[in-house]
């Protein structure tokens, strides 16, 4: 490029003449023609050629002092021998035009890998870009198979920050994923620096969420999901990790009202697992629930209602009238009531006995099993009982199973009644019991 000059002159620079005829009178005068300029037969005088060298001479001093370096000046801005030209302010646009108001195009000269534009601060943000429409306010297209950002901390919290509105709903960061093997977001934790995360969330509210996952296709099926772990590129390693030390490690929630699916579900797996530590729990494919304890793995007990049990034993002696008479009693109370309709197994046992020698004939015993939530009686059974030699003598053992409807779920409480109907007046019950098992 053609090299500055470095000559300046300066012309007529004071206000009045100090010397000469025209002393005290003006230096420079413009009444030179601005249309026609002097002519040919009108003498020029010294003060119309004064301002025009002097008016040219500010115009060489003022191309002079430019330069390439961001000086605080209204200077013209010169190329330095590199073709690069400083500025302390740039300010573009802001007028009628239809053109893009800044447009950089990397040289084709520049090294490979480096970017086309550079910018650095010493403190603030060293871009800011604000948008007044609906339009993204960066845009940002990488026309071959590169990262569209890349954004690098050396010391700061992060590389990228997306911050919601205040007032309104919104989104910090959005992944939108536009192919059939792509991912919206995806967060790499470094392979040399150990157990690092990949993605972190923080959630520094007492009802934050860290990190949130939606479905937003009112039409998809089982296989959406809002958050999805995956490990299966490693053998052994873990999908999803729920830690906490003193809440649920993992919570999950569905419907609480007429629920479509579960809120949980182990997908069922053909035997046990190889490797197994206690506590671990699966579904067999043949339709029963697995879980490791005590070294072993064992299978959990599962029927169509719900486990409820009960038991009561009443040693005795109960002496019997000629009237019904308690016997023993159980209940399925509030935290062990049946839950859902069903039929549960009951099982009644006792030791019909004379309390004393006797030599009597057979007396008559109706025993009678009674759900009296209900009020209804399940079963009513006559019990003979043969005379006795000495008191205190056994006649006989009595059971009997038997399976009963539930009329409804909840609370509910049973009795074993024996009632003597025929014979003497001495007859007892000893070890009544009452078992109750469902529901099934």
């Amino acid at each position: 490029m053609p090299t500055k000059p470095a000559g300046v002159y300066s012309v007529a620079t004071d206000l009045n003449y100090s010397s000469g005829v025209a002393t005290g009178f003006p230096t420079k005068s413009a009444t030179v023609s601005a249309t026609e300029g002097f002519f040919p037969d009108t003498a020029i005088a010294a003060e119309e050629q004064n301002y025009l060298f002097n008016l040219t001479g500010e115009w060489t001093a003022w191309l002079f002092a430019g330069t390439s370096l961001p000086v605080i000046d209204t200077t013209i801005v010169e190329r330095d021998a590199l073709g690069r030209s400083q500025f302390a302010i740039v300010q573009a646009g802001n007028t009628a035009s239809a053109s893009i108001p800044v447009i950089v195009d990397g040289n084709t000269g520049q090294p490979a890998g480096d970017p086309a534009i550079a910018v650095n601060s010493n403190s603030g943000s060293a871009v800011l870009a604000s948008s007044f429409s609906t339009d993204p306010t960066v845009s940002v297209t990488n026309a071959t198979d590169g990262i569209g950002v890349l954004a690098l901390t050396s010391a700061g919290p992060a590389g990228v920050q997306g911050r919601s509105a205040t007032g309104v709903p919104s989104v910090g960061v959005e992944g939108v994923s536009r192919g059939p093997a792509s991912s919206g977001v995806v967060g790499r934790g470094d392979a040399t620096l150990g157990a690092l995360p990949g993605v972190a969330g923080f959630a520094l509210a007492d009802n934050g969420i860290a990190v949130y996952g939606q479905v937003s296709a009112p039409t998809a099926g089982i296989t959406a999901a809002g958050v999805q772990g995956d490990a299966t590129l490693s053998p052994d390693a873990v999908g999803v990790w729920g830690l906490a030390s003193g809440g649920y490690g993992v919570q999950a929630q569905s419907d609480q009202a007429a629920p479509l699916r579960a809120a949980l579900r182990l997908v069922p797996q053909d035997t046990d697992p190889v490797i197994a530590g206690e506590g671990d729990t699966y579904h067999n494919v043949l339709g029963y629930r697995r879980v490791f304890a005590d070294s072993l793995w064992r299978s959990v007990t599962t029927q169509p209602g719900n486990t409820v049990r009960a038991f009561d034993v009443n040693p005795g002696p109960v002496a019997i009238p000629l009237a019904p008479t308690l016997v023993v009693s159980s209940s399925l109370g509030i935290n062990n009531q049946p839950l859902v309709g069903g039929e549960l197994e009951i099982y009644a046992e006792f030791q019909p006995a004379w309390g004393t020698g006797s030599g009597s004939a057979v007396s008559g015993l109706t025993a009678t099993l009674r759900d009296t939530t209900a009020g209804v009686d399940i079963w009513s059974q006559v019990v003979s009982t043969p005379a006795t030699p000495a008191g205190g003598v056994v006649a006989r053992t009595f059971s009997r199973t038997v399976r009963y409807t539930l009329p409804g779920t909840g609370p509910r409480s049973f009795e074993l009644i024996v009632e003597r109907t025929t014979g003497a007046d001495n007859a007892e019950i000893f070890d009544a019991v009452l078992k109750i098992d469902g529901v099934y």
